[in-house]
């Protein structure tokens, strides 16, 4: 478990001329909890798992940066983030899992691997109408699947990541501050589907 009184959140916002500025939102409180298990179901299957869950928020309002000063200010009438706002792109859950079976092909130490990998959902902005326009970043759910072998000192693993080629994404991105900006946002996806093989050898 752990608790954070975080003072002073940088943040990048769209300052004059659309160049991105470094600021001190506002103060935030980060509590969660993380944990993980492993399982020796039997001699040659084992289980892991781990996750975590985040609740990060604002505890202080966040006023519109000012383009003249640029001052961010905590009292003004209609925030662009009043306290209690999420921080953006910290999804609540994380979690995997994995599954590994072990075998033997004649004198070859085998096995077969699966993993799991889910993210919530989380928002883009810290500014609710900037947020508002660019949507919340979708959850996602990927697996990966590897088969191996080895004898002695080399070991030989063929793999796919991300096997089927799910869309998910880390951020949300505007290069300027206008309304069609936002609409038009740029996307960082996670890595799509990959494969190949690796071989390894110990000296």
């Amino acid at each position: 478990m752990f608790f954070e009184r975080w003072k002073d959140v940088q943040l990048g916002v769209v300052g004059q001329s659309g160049i991105t500025t470094i600021v001190n939102a506002a103060n935030a409180q980060v509590k969660g909890i993380e944990s993980d298990v492993s399982w020796l179901v039997v001699e040659d299957l084992e289980l892991r798992a781990s996750g975590s869950y985040v609740n990060a928020r604002t505890t202080q309002n966040f006023c519109e940066l000012s383009l003249q000063t640029q001052v961010i200010t905590h009292d003004c009438a209609d925030p662009t983030a009043p306290a209690g706002t999420p921080l953006p792109v910290t999804p609540r859950f994380k979690l995997n899992g994995t599954a590994r079976y072990k075998f033997n092909v004649a004198d070859y130490a085998s096995y077969f691997q699966g993993t799991v990998i889910h993210q919530a959902s989380s928002t883009s902005y810290l500014n609710l109408a900037e947020n508002d326009e660019t949507g919340n970043l979708p959850h996602f759910t990927t697996f990966d699947f590897a088969l191996g072998t080895g004898m002695g000192n080399w070991h030989l693993e063929a793999y796919i990541e991300n096997a089927f080629d799910k869309e998910g994404q880390l951020s949300r991105n505007s290069e300027c501050a206008s309304v069609n900006c936002y609409t038009n946002y740029r996307v960082y996806p996670i890595k799509p589907q990959n494969f190949g093989v690796k071989f390894g050898e110990k000296f």
